[in-house]
């Protein structure tokens, strides 16, 4: 039997339902490539310090005794009960897949909290077996930061992209009078839900700019800034703010965008699958140069979608906008964009994963 333990702080819960997604579609696509998975995930046992400590005591006797592959997401915050584990029992196969701000802080993090999460980290990569990063960029700073051996790291871009959710629209949608601009994202900083709102503001306010269209969906901190400062173009209809969606609801929101806003500039962006949903779904990103948007992008792009920092997102922004009010152009940019969709269709990536689990079965038997 092919047996797998995910061990995860993120996942799917009743009271957010889109959180972790992306550990949710890998476990259903090992699953659906004939592996054995069992997920122990904080939010089946409930929030803050007591919830930790259920998920923590579940995994750790689960672990005693399992002698499979166990598949950690988000390291620093999970990885606690599995190294307790093998102190009486050593057989585990331990995977590790770093995210974001997991190996590099966040904006607001404390210098105790990043001492805490890079020592965990340390401890973590000395008994893994392999480290899963989103992008080769990421593994490259991952390689970086904590000696990991090149031949020791595997790129896996969180899960892929489900092509039964997100696709084209079967017919152009353009509309001439107004260009329909799209953000979903966490609103947390350093992902530009803040920054990009008050761009449009302004580009609102001016009588000679484009007429455009906004749609800002996620929640989080930045959510009351992001209200605030577009309140008068909510009331007139030009802007909207959701809560965060399901991916079916997202997918239909893509597909009805003409441009899709990443503004992402956050040290910890480790991949982006946001933005590689929105292009399958046939919206054109305008990206922040950070992270690994120019390992996601083509080349012959990058003039066009690819502005140098968030002080120049504006223009660029204003740049694409008059692009695309010439049909031939914006259809180029699109046939260029499909270049990037075969690399990250579930299907592909999730065989990739298969394979390599499959491998450290075979390599390292019980």
């Amino acid at each position: 039997m092919k047996n797998i333990i995910v061990v995860s702080n993120l996942y799917p819960s009743r009271d957010r339902p889109y959180f972790g997604t992306f550990v949710k579609n890998s476990v259903r696509t090992l699953e659906d490539n004939g592996w054995d998975v069992t997920v122990f995930a904080l939010p089946f046992y409930g929030k803050g310090l007591l919830g930790y400590l259920k998920f923590y005591a579940a995994t750790f006797i689960h672990l005693l005794s399992f002698n499979g592959i166990v598949y950690v997401h988000y390291v620093s915050h999970s990885v606690l009960p599995v190294l307790l584990s093998l102190v009486f029992n050593r057989g585990a196969k331990i995977v590790l897949h770093y995210h974001g701000s997991d190996a590099f802080s966040g904006i607001n993090e404390s210098i105790t909290r990043v001492f805490f999460k890079r020592k965990i980290c340390q401890i973590a990569n000395a008994f893994a077996i392999k480290f899963i990063s989103p992008s080769h960029l990421f593994a490259q700073r991952l390689q970086k930061k904590f000696g990991i051996p090149e031949q020791s790291l595997f790129v896996s871009p969180s899960g892929g992209v489900n092509t039964r959710t997100f696709y084209p629209p079967q017919t152009d949608h353009s509309n001439k009078n107004s260009v329909r601009c799209l953000f979903v994202s966490r609103m947390i900083p350093g992902k530009g839900a803040k920054e990009v709102a008050l761009i449009i503001k302004q580009l609102l306010t001016k009588k000679d700019s484009p007429r455009i269209e906004a749609t800002f969906i996620g929640s989080g901190p930045e959510q009351a800034d992001v209200k605030e400062a577009l309140a008068l173009y909510i009331e007139q209809d030009n802007c909207r703010i959701v809560d965060a969606l399901s991916q079916a609801e997202i997918a239909s929101e893509f597909r009805e965008a003409d441009i899709f806003l990443f503004p992402s500039f956050r040290e910890g962006e480790s991949l982006g699958l946001v933005l590689i949903e929105a292009i399958f779904c046939g919206a054109i990103p305008l990206v922040i140069d950070s992270g690994a948007v120019r390992e996601i992008l083509p080349d012959s792009t990058h003039t066009n979608l690819i502005a140098p920092d968030i002080q120049q997102y504006e223009n660029t922004l204003i740049n694409l906008i008059n692009l695309l009010k010439d049909r031939n152009k914006k259809f180029r940019l699109l046939e260029q964009l499909k270049q990037i969709t075969p690399v990250y269709e579930e299907k592909s990536v999730a065989l990739a994963l298969s394979n390599l689990m499959q491998e450290i079965e075979n390599t390292h038997p019980r």
